[in-house]
C-alpha cells in the first residue's frame, strides 16, 4: 500500500497485499529467519520447447454454443450485505471479510457457508496490538483459518492461523509470522489442514537481495516450517488444488530469468515434488494452479521473445502429469483475471466481466455471465484449480441510483 496516513480506505485495503513498512522479520517463536533450513527451489532440468502445432488455441479450434454456461446449473444463490468480500476456497466454509458497523473496526474476518448460506464473523477485532490495526485478508479451508492484521501507521504486518470446525474457531490464535516494511505482505493459502505462505522482499527495501521463501504450518506445531526457498521472487501466489500446492519460484539463476511451475504434494509437508515444468525466459505468470492433474498457468502481459507460451492468456497441459520439454497446450487468448477452474471434461476461465467455460471433450465453448447489474468486472471466482462444483460472488447495483446494495452468491453444479 502507497497511500499517506490518514489516507487508508476500505478499497485500498481490500486489493490486495502491498508493500508494506519497518526492519525486521520474525517467525513466531522460531530464530531469525535466515537461520531456517530449506528446502532449496533450484530447478535444474530444461524450459519448455513448444511450437505452434503443440497450442489447442480454445477460441480458433472450438465451436462456440447457445448453451451459457453449458454443462453447467445453477444450484443455488445467496444475498449478503453489501461491501461483503468473498475469498476461494476448496470445501465448504470460504473466508470472508465484512464491513464493520462503525470504522473501527473497519473490516471483520468471518466465515461464509457455501452449504447454507450462512454469514458470520470469526475475528471481531484484530488482536495485535495498536489503534491502527486492521484484518486485510483471510483464506479458510473446512479445517483450518488464517488471517492478516496490517498496522496502517507501522505497516508492521502478522499473520494468525487456527483451527476451523463446522464453520467455528476451535483453537486459541497463533501467530505463524510477523513482518516490518521490508517484506511485502504475505499471500497465502488454506488447504486441509494447512496454511501455506510466502514471504518475499520488498523490491527497493534493505532485504531486496535476499532469497524468498515458503513456509507451511499446520495446528500443533510449533513454528512453521519452510517447504521451499527462491532464489529470487516467486512469481504469483501459491494455489492449492487435489491434495498439492503449486508454487511458482525463480529456476536455476542464470543469465536469463526462468520461472518454474511446481507442484509439491501436502500428504508430505511438501516433501515431494510430483511435477515441474520451466518456463522459457522471461515469462511470468499471474497465477498458477492444476486442473484434473494438469498444471495451468495465467499471464496478464504478453512475452514476444518467449514464443506461443508467452502470450497472453491461460495455458493448461492436456496430458496429465506430462514432464517433457515439448508438449501440447490448450490456450484462451483472452486476459485473464485468475487461475482457472474445473475438471477432467470442463475448464472454467474468469476474463474481465464473464467466464468463459470450455467442454473439451465435445471441443465447444460457452459463456457464464455475470448477474444483471453487477458491480466493476462481474462475478468473482470461488473456486479455482481442481473443483466438485463451481460459485461466483459480485456486488450488485441498485437499478435507481447505481450505489451497489448488496453481494450476490452463486453456485453451480457441473453436468
Amino acid at each position: 500500500m502507497h497511500n499517506k496516513k490518514g489516507q487508508i480506505t476500505r478499497r485500498s485495503l481490500l486489493k490486495g497485499a502491498g508493500v508494506l513498512g519497518a526492519a525486521s522479520v520474525v517467525a513466531a517463536g522460531t530464530p531469525a529467519l535466515f537461520g531456517c533450513s530449506s528446502q532449496q527451489g533450484d530447478v535444474h532440468q530444461q524450459p519448455l520447447s513448444v511450437s505452434n502445432n503443440d497450442i489447442i488455441s480454445i477460441m480458433d479450434s472450438f465451436t462456440e454454443t447457445d448453451q451459457n454456461p453449458p454443462h453447467m446449473a445453477n444450484t443455488a444463490s445467496y444475498n449478503l450485505p453489501a461491501g461483503t468480500i468473498l475469498l476461494p476456497a476448496e470445501g465448504s466454509w470460504c473466508a470472508a471479510l465484512i464491513q464493520g458497523e462503525a470504522a473501527n473496526p473497519l473490516i471483520k474476518a468471518g466465515i461464509f457457508s457455501l452449504a447454507s448460506g450462512n454469514l458470520a464473523p470469526l475475528v471481531d477485532k484484530p488482536i495485535s496490538a495498536g489503534t491502527s490495526v486492521v484484518i486485510q485478508d483471510a483464506r479458510a479451508s473446512d479445517e483450518v483459518y488464517g488471517w492478516l492484521e496490517v498496522d496502517t501507521s507501522t505497516s508492521v504486518w502478522t499473520l494468525y492461523g487456527a483451527t476451523l470446525t463446522n464453520g467455528t474457531l476451535t483453537s486459541e490464535p497463533t501467530k505463524l509470522f510477523s513482518a516490518d516494511a521490508q517484506w511485502e505482505a504475505p499471500s497465502f493459502v488454506a488447504s486441509g489442514t494447512a496454511i501455506i505462505f510466502q514471504t518475499l522482499p520488498t523490491t527497493d527495501g534493505s532485504q531486496a537481495k535476499e532469497h524468498s521463501r515458503a513456509y507451511l504450518w499446520r495446528p500443533g506445531m510449533a513454528e512453521p516450517k519452510v517447504v521451499l526457498e527462491s532464489a529470487g521472487r516467486f512469481a504469483c501466489a501459491p494455489g492449492v488444488s487435489e491434495g498439492q500446492v503449486i508454487f511458482v519460484p525463480r529456476a536455476e539463476p542464470s543469465q536469463e530469468t526462468h520461472y518454474a511451475l511446481s507442484a509439491y504434494a501436502l500428504s508430505d509437508d511438501c516433501a515431494t515434488n510430483t511435477i515441474t515444468l520451466v518456463l522459457p525466459s522471461p515469462i511470468k505468470p499471474s497465477g498458477a494452479t492444476m486442473v484434473a492433474g494438469r498444471l495451468a498457468y495465467t499471464i496478464e502481459a504478453a512475452y514476444s521473445s518467449s514464443g506461443v507460451l508467452g502470450k497472453l492468456g491461460t495455458f493448461m497441459q492436456v496430458d496429465p502429469g506430462n514432464q517433457n520439454t515439448t508438449q501440447g497446450f490448450y490456450y484462451i487468448n483472452r486476459e485473464p483475471y485468475t487461475a482457472p477452474a474445473g475438471t477432467s471434461n470442463i475448464l472454467v476461465s474468469k476474463n474481465r466481466a464473464s467466464y468463459l467455460v470450455c467442454i473439451l471433450s465435445e471441443k465447444t465453448f460457452g459463456n457464464l455471465y455475470a448477474i444483471n447489474r453487477a458491480a466493476d468486472y462481474g462475478e468473482y471466482p470461488l473456486r479455482l484449480g481442481s473443483t466438485n462444483d463451481f460459485a461466483t460472488y459480485a456486488s450488485v447495483k441498485d437499478p435507481a441510483t447505481g450505489r451497489p446494495v448488496q453481494v450476490t452468491v452463486r453456485v453451480f453444479s457441473y453436468q
